[in-house]
């Protein structure tokens, strides 16, 4: 219902539900060196669907299914183009990072900060908001929220749950929950 779109030569996968876990999709590269794979709410993987100045909260359950050196995992608002991309505000783990990083991105310079929370393959609740008209916040689980106020873009960005493969491996996630809250607007 809410316009997901997919950009994978991999098709989504629906997983059996398990307890707690009533819907579950899975997204998988395939097993060339830097296949990127993912879903985005919008009509197109370089349009927005809206400004970062809005006030938003967004959550996602998602596990990695592999922690590793050859595994890339981006989640929250950018637009797809580029790696990094150009734009954004998101967590992420490179392929080198043991713990999950905030992102904030504007005109390809970064502010990226170490949330201390280790990836591992287990579901984690992560969440990327505004806090006020200069701050960012991202939060795993219960953990202390990072906040952020430099390197925030101003131009539409999507919505976006991306994995790569650094390697000759199918890498995947699996994805429990998501929602996005605009507060705020007036119609």
């Amino acid at each position: 219902e809410l316009g997901w779109s997919v950009l994978s030569t991999v098709a989504p996968v629906l997983l059996d539900s398990t307890a707690g876990r009533p819907g579950l999709i899975q997204m998988a590269t395939t097993a060339t060196a830097n296949n990127v794979s993912g879903i985005f709410l919008g009509s197109t993987s370089n349009s927005g669907i809206f400004l970062p100045a809005d006030t938003f909260d967004s959550f996602t359950f998602l596990k990695l299914d592999q922690v590793d050196a050859n595994t890339q995992l981006r989640l929250g608002h950018f637009i797809a183009s580029g790696d990094p991309p150009t734009d954004g505000i998101y967590l992420e783990r490179l392929g080198t990072d043991t713990n999950w990083f905030c992102v904030t991105r504007t005109a390809s310079v970064q502010t990226r900060t170490d949330t201390l929370s280790a990836a591992d393959t287990s579901y984690h609740r992560f969440r990327v908001r505004r806090v006020n008209g200069t701050t960012i916040g991202c939060t795993i689980d219960a953990l202390s929220e990072v906040t952020q106020t430099t390197n925030i873009p101003t131009g539409a960005l999507l919505t976006y749950l991306q994995i790569k493969t650094l390697t000759t491996a199918a890498k995947s996630y699996t994805v429990d929950f998501f929602d996005l809250l605009i507060t705020g607007l007036s119609r």
